[in-house]
């Protein structure tokens, strides 16, 4: 793999003022090193005007590394030059050998050389993508890395590429359901029409009944494999709002607070009469059913995480969703 060329681009902004002021600059150059006289350095291509804002490309290579000055100087039309305007630059030492070795590897370093090899030729540049078996790998976050070799044996840093394995079902899909809040058990939730032959689309209509709850909800759908395996489950949160009755507009005046919380709850019902309260977990399990006494509920024997209240009144149900902290 080669280095390609260096060029420095040098902004220059002149006034067509030299002596006179109704002088105009017709023409211009630039040397790097010795001044090789007036008329003899490396011509600018300018066009004439008042002011010339140009930028100079010059080739490096025959410079070293280290800082260096370009001159450039411009001429009036009664062929006078300027005083040189002297630019400072640096050239940075990137003459490096050639790349003659590349691996890769994930997660674990098996040393130097011991890498999946990648094909590359030499005396071209690397384009293109690199594909990795992940089929030995569990699911959840691994990191990809990349060296090079040049020539001289010498191994570069690996490059750092974090990428994160999903869990997956590696036999056809032939079912799909869902189900919401609460789970009824594998293969007893709402049936999705699925094409075993093709990919399963990311999007379904879901049903909601007519006596659902007002307030959040959570929809879970998984699919299931020809071994009979269910996937873990895909979950998506939904809020129904309130409808025009006036019983549904009085359940809307129920708070739940802190939210989140790491203590007990405040359940205000505004003088609605509570009944009991169910508590649903992340994975639609029901978990715990709680009378309804007073407006305060200890949550300290629930873990962190996101779960569902179904509140139940005598005027209907409402869920809120909280989570503990």
């Amino acid at each position: 793999m080669k280095i390609k060329k260096i060029y420095l681009v040098i902004a220059c902004l002149f006034s067509s003022v030299i002596g006179d002021a109704q002088n105009q600059i017709i023409g211009a150059e630039y040397y790097l090193l010795d001044d090789p006289g007036f008329g003899n350095a490396i011509s600018i291509d300018i066009s004439s005007g008042e002011t010339i804002s140009e930028a100079i490309s010059a080739e490096l290579e025959q410079l070293g590394p280290g800082t260096h000055f370009a001159y450039v100087r411009v001429q009036d039309e009664n062929d006078m030059w300027s005083i040189p305007l002297k630019v400072p630059f640096r050239v940075q030492n990137t003459e490096l050998p050639d790349i003659s070795y590349a691996e890769w590897y994930i997660d674990n370093d098996p040393s130097f050389g011991e890498g999946n090899p990648i094909d590359l030729d030499p005396s071209q540049d690397i384009d293109g993508l690199v594909q990795a078996e992940t089929e030995s790998l569990e699911a959840g976050r691994h990191n990809a890395y990349i060296r090079f070799q040049n020539q001289d044996g010498t191994w570069g840093i690996p490059l750092k590429r974090p990428f994160i394995l999903n869990d997956k079902i590696p036999l056809d899909v032939v079912a799909a359901e869902y189900f919401i809040d609460q789970d009824p058990g594998f293969g007893n939730g709402e049936t999705v029409n699925i094409d075993p032959a093709h990919f399963v689309e990311d999007s379904f209509l879901a049903s909601l009944s007519e006596d659902i709850p007002l307030g959040d909800h959570v929809l879970y759908s998984r699919v299931q494999n020809e071994d009979s395996l269910w996937s873990i489950n895909i979950v998506r949160t939904f809020t129904v709002d309130s409808g025009l009755g006036f019983e549904e507009r009085i359940l809307d005046r129920i708070t739940v607070y802190p939210n989140p919380t790491s203590g007990p709850i405040t359940i205000n019902s505004d003088e609605i009469d509570l009944q009991f309260i169910e508590i649903i977990d992340s994975r639609g399990q029901l978990i715990s059913e709680i009378p309804a006494l007073g407006k305060h509920y200890e949550l300290d024997h629930l873990d962190q995480g996101m779960y569902l209240l179904r509140i139940i009144t005598s005027k209907g149900q409402l869920t809120k969703s909280i989570v503990v902290e």
